[in-house]
């Protein structure tokens, strides 16, 4: 008890306050020495010009060794200033307070400049961060000069803050400016960037797979899952469909284009959610920001979201008016808001079917937490909203398909790839992150159900004791969040873990607000002003944000290579002329390659096979298989037959999968498409070639 008694009495809590001082001035005068010498070169010590030039390579000229020995001096020198001068003031009780505002302006400055300078190291120097950096040295530099007047200003400003008082028409007009500048600082000007990044990248396959091959089968008149496989969603890629007949018509730049604007109104409505539940502009905000960072700026996605269409908010797009009813559900206790969630429920379970079912689960606890509240008495109304959803999807398919719904042929069409991914087809461990290195996100991977989890037992405690509206709202959101992350647990990528992380900001905004409330009024303005200020710097600061082709560009990276490559590599306009003059406009077409859906657009034609896609996209000059859709020896026997039943005149298949160096390996490599290869030399012979495609008739 002694020793405590001793260790913070006045001046030990004076004598630390100077060491801090000490070691950020130090680090400034570092930082100042270091940017300096940066334009000097290093002079080329003598022995190196006696060398071998072999041996040059390990001669690695450098300033390290100074650098460190100019800190040390640094911090002991100006410790030792500051202990002579404050040496018959460091038994003063309220010192350390004096020099605390001088300490906090000072570090903050410091710590901008080392965070400035890591984006330098980590970008290669781009301008905006070395500009920033010298902004910030000046500024630290006149800070210390003037160090009296400026620390009046900001007490003036402080006092000038705590007097605001903001009118309803100045709040909307910062909201809107916020907003925009927001709106601003992620708008694509040119979209070619986008869809040459992702043809590079990607060469579209998730996006094809996701949602544009079944949309354009359905747009040639083919029923999904019945004629053509969808492996998301049954309802999707019809509205994709429509959307894109609004939108100018069905193409690649379209569809990116509707992406983006579809996953801009999501967050829109979601802000809207949000400002609306947390009653404040800053925590709203706030949440925008920080949410948009983590689903669309994150390593998981690189080099950019669009190429993962599951990972957008596309995924679970009815959400947002699921979340909505359920929040106004358990502020007013009126059944009708839970009817509306239940409606929007049927939406989700065929929409995308995971994300519908953990919203139906989320409304069953909504039911239950019903029944808990206003008596047994209204068990009837509660088990009537649970089947409300099934009747609402069963609807809508029925508007779509008809009679079909009824058929167990489609629903067992409709369930082959979800029963596939549920026995384990496409998992990944949940160690994966540690084997890619990337242990911030598997550390975050924890984080996250452990968030869920806590609050969903913090919640029901508070639920059962108090009947505490606002607590059920969390039991739901956590119930939600931790259906949604099913998808990471099955398949634990660094895609996977922020694909579904709107939950988590909801959860997240629920604590911030708590702790706020420990605050006065004024200081939870100053926190939610630093709150918006962090997240939008973790925004424009961020790697993958700078990498983007946003309005700013602040990489400066030219794309042009790679608009010229797509350009020019993404035109099949012979191959599709090939297939339009050897086939009739309704006929469906047998193609084997890569791009089968463009190709299939540029020749306005139906896919024939009902695995469309068919081949994973790949280069078409290149030597390298990506894959086929014939996962299972299931689906070969299906495709034979398909082939033995319906007999198509011609087959296209990319040269280089039917004839070269490659082809023999590619079959060799894949069983089922070397039984579906031998089943097409038998059957068929060649007729024409095309600039990529080779076209086989029957014989």
């Amino acid at each position: 008890m002694g020793m405590n008694k001793t260790f913070f009495d006045k001046s030990t809590v004076n004598i630390m306050a100077l060491a801090a001082v000490s070691f950020t001035e130090a680090l400034q005068v570092l930082i100042i020495v270091a940017l300096i010498f940066s334009f000097i070169p290093i002079p080329v010590p003598a022995f190196v010009q006696k060398l071998y030039p072999l041996s040059l390579y390990d001669v690695h000229l450098e300033r390290e060794s100074f650098f460190y020995h100019l800190w040390i001096a640094a911090g002991l020198t100006v410790q030792g200033l500051l202990m002579f001068l404050f040496r018959r003031r460091l038994g003063e009780e309220h010192l350390w307070r004096s020099i605390f505002p001088y300490l906090s302006v000072m570090a903050a400055l410091v710590f901008f400049q080392v965070f400035l300078i890591f984006k330098i190291f980590l970008l290669g120097n781009p301008w905006w961060a070395r500009d920033l950096l010298y902004g910030f040295l000046g500024l630290g530099i006149l800070t210390r000069i003037f160090w009296p007047e400026f620390w009046r200003f900001i007490r003036w400003a402080w006092q000038q803050s705590m007097a605001w008082e903001f009118s309803g028409g100045y709040q909307l007009l910062v909201e809107a400016v916020a907003l925009s500048i927001l709106a601003i600082l992620v708008f694509t000007p040119d979209l070619n960037e986008v869809l040459a990044r992702m043809f590079s990248y990607d060469k579209f396959y998730h996006l094809d797979g996701f949602v544009l091959s079944p949309a354009w089968a359905h747009h040639t008149g083919l029923i999904l899952n019945k004629d053509v496989t969808s492996e998301y969603s049954l309802v999707m890629p019809i509205v994709f469909d429509g959307l894109l007949k609004v939108a100018g018509g069905f193409s690649y730049d379209h569809a990116v284009g509707l992406l983006i604007g579809l996953s801009a109104v999501y967050y829109f409505l979601l802000y809207g959610l949000w400002r609306y539940w947390m009653r404040s502009f800053g925590l709203a905000f706030f949440a925008l920001v920080l949410s948009v960072k983590l689903q669309f700026f994150h390593w998981g996605v690189t080099p950019l979201i669009w190429i993962y269409p599951n990972a957008t908010p596309i995924r679970f797009l009815p959400d947002v008016f699921f979340l909505f009813f359920l929040l106004r559900f358990t502020l007013t206790q009126d059944l009708r808001w839970m009817t509306a969630a239940a409606l929007v429920t049927g939406i989700g379970l065929v929409w995308t079917m995971d994300v519908g079912v953990y919203m139906f689960m989320t409304l069953a606890i909504a039911a239950v937490s019903c029944v808990y509240q206003k008596g047994i008495k209204v068990w009837p109304q509660a088990l009537a909203l649970l089947l409300v959803p099934w009747g609402v999807a069963l609807g809508i398919l029925y508007i779509f398909y008809g009679p079909l719904v009824g058929s167990s042929q489609f629903w067992q069409n409709t369930f082959e790839f979800m029963s596939l991914f549920m026995q384990g087809w496409g998992a990944l461990p949940i160690t994966e992150g540690l084997k890619d290195k990337q242990f911030f996100a598997f550390g975050m991977a924890f984080v996250i159900p452990v968030a869920y989890i806590g609050t969903l037992l913090y919640g029901l405690g508070m639920f059962i004791f108090r009947q505490s509206r606002p607590h059920l709202f969390m039991i739901l959101v956590s119930v939600y969040g931790l259906g949604l992350y099913h998808y990471f647990i099955h398949r634990s990528g660094v895609t996977s873990y922020y694909a579904v992380e709107v939950p988590l900001i909801f959860v997240l905004l629920f604590w911030v607000k708590a702790l706020l409330g420990l605050c006065n009024a004024h200081w939870q303005r100053v926190s939610k002003f630093f709150l918006c200020a962090w997240a939008v710097s973790a925004l424009i600061t961020g790697f993958w944000y700078l990498y983007y082709p946003h309005f700013l560009n602040l990489s400066a990276f030219d794309w042009a290579p790679e608009k010229k490559f797509y350009t020019e590599k993404f035109d099949f306009s012979q191959d599709a002329s090939l297939i339009d003059a050897l086939t009739r406009p309704k006929e469906g077409v047998a193609l084997i390659s890569s791009f089968e859906t463009k190709i299939l657009m540029q020749a306005d034609r139906r896919p024939f096979f009902y695995y469309f896609p068919f081949v994973e996209s790949e280069q078409m000059e290149g030597d390298k298989l990506r894959g086929i859709y014939l996962h299972t020896y299931a689906r070969l026997r299906r495709t034979l037959k398909q082939f033995q039943e319906e007999k198509p005149s011609h087959v296209f298949i990319q040269t280089r999968l039917w004839q070269g160096p490659g082809a023999q390996n590619y079959e060799d490599s894949h069983v089922g498409f070397k039984l579906l290869m031998a089943y097409i030399r038998e059957h068929y012979q060649y007729q024409a070639q095309g600039q990529y495609l080779t076209a086989l008739k029957l014989k």
